[in-house]
């Protein structure tokens, strides 16, 4: 797992957005989206198109004061989504570096699945490290207006529209946080390659509060991550922000306890683990 011992999990937030207010009825999103499908053996059907969204950038909007409202600046931002942005036109990256003043470099990461948010967390704790940075923002980000067939099974198709925002210090007074990642996991293997990747944190937690989002039988993690205090089981078709919004809920909790989060995406075979530690100085 990533170095960076101050690393940790300030605050964080979670929304689902109904409605919206982008339209991608114009003359310019049917060309896009005519364009984008050709190529993959799908086509464009505008009457899939609810008649306003969410883009990216309007829900960051909505969050990210929330978490930053102390007024402190922000020098990465990075945004991970598993499905595509409402409107190509509203890079949700280049808002970032309009409406927050000092940040230095923001980007997105997505073709991750529902491990998206995971890299992204991956890379922030990186890129402080290398660059001496303070203060990161990552956000999680779905959206469900989607103007062509979506070839998923039905419990990964999207359901909503929905944001997750976690800044993140590196002075040492958020709750620590550690990602692991692996590439090509076979269902079976899950099981055991968790309790790898969480043995493989610097201190790996006694006493856990889980964050399910595999997707596998409940209780898998019997044998795995015992003894799992409580357990909080993240709703189908929130790809990237669904265990996020889980862990929102349950934030700040019982802050005697670790919290694990585990997505599992059985499109890219991907798997992340997240272990936040509780907050320096609780027992």
């Amino acid at each position: 797992m990533s170095e960076h011992s101050g690393f940790g999990l300030a605050t964080l937030a979670h929304r689902r957005f109904a409605g919206g207010e982008r339209r991608i009825d114009d003359a310019f999103s049917a060309r896009h989206f005519a364009d984008l499908t050709r190529g993959h053996e799908l086509s464009y059907r505008p009457e899939l198109t609810a008649p306003a969204g969410n883009p990216f950038a309007a829900m960051t909007a909505a969050l990210h004061a929330q978490v930053c409202a102390d007024g402190a600046g922000v020098e990465l931002g990075l945004v991970a989504h598993a499905t595509p942005d409402l409107d190509c036109r509203l890079a949700t990256s280049t808002y970032l570096s309009s409406a927050l003043p000092d940040v230095r470099l923001s980007f997105a990461v997505s073709e991750n699945g529902s491990c998206a948010p995971y890299t992204a967390l991956r890379l922030a704790r990186l890129y402080a490290a290398r660059h001496g940075l303070h203060r990161v923002l990552v956000l999680a980000l779905d959206q469900a207006t989607i103007p062509y067939d979506v070839r998923l099974p039905a419990d990964l198709r999207p359901a909503g529209d929905a944001a997750a925002a976690l800044l993140l210090t590196t002075d040492g007074t958020g709750a620590p946080v550690e990602v692991g990642q692996r590439a090509g996991v076979a269902p079976a293997r899950v099981p055991e390659t968790v309790r790898e990747l969480v043995r493989a944190t610097a201190t790996p937690p006694a006493r856990v509060r889980l964050v399910d989002g595999t997707g596998l039988a409940p209780g898998w993690w019997a044998g795995v991550l015992d003894p799992v205090v409580r357990a909080r089981t993240a709703p189908a078709g929130y790809r990237a922000t669904a265990t996020w919004g889980e862990l929102a809920a349950a934030w700040p909790g019982d802050e005697t306890l670790a919290t694990v989060l585990v997505d599992y995406d059985r499109i890219t075979a991907d798997l992340g683990v997240c272990v936040i530690g509780p907050p320096a100085g609780t027992a």
